[in-house]
């Protein structure tokens, strides 16, 4: 995927930055989860589930 042109007629390609940060995030809060499950304060923690048919995105669920 690529952004439209810029001012100079160069073609500019999407960074993968917003991602990397996505899943930097979503590390983090796994952890945190974990602590949770750790200390008796969650039953589970779910990691990388869809969380309905078609989703194409795995994500961290809290329980």
């Amino acid at each position: 995927m690529t952004w439209p042109d810029d001012a100079f007629g160069r073609r500019r390609a999407m960074g993968l930055r917003p991602t990397r940060l996505g899943y930097a995030y979503q590390d983090l809060f796994t952890a945190l989860r974990l602590v949770d499950l750790a200390v008796g304060r969650a039953n589970s923690v779910p990691v990388d589930r869809n969380m309905f048919t078609g989703d194409r995105l795995p994500r961290t669920a809290t329980a």
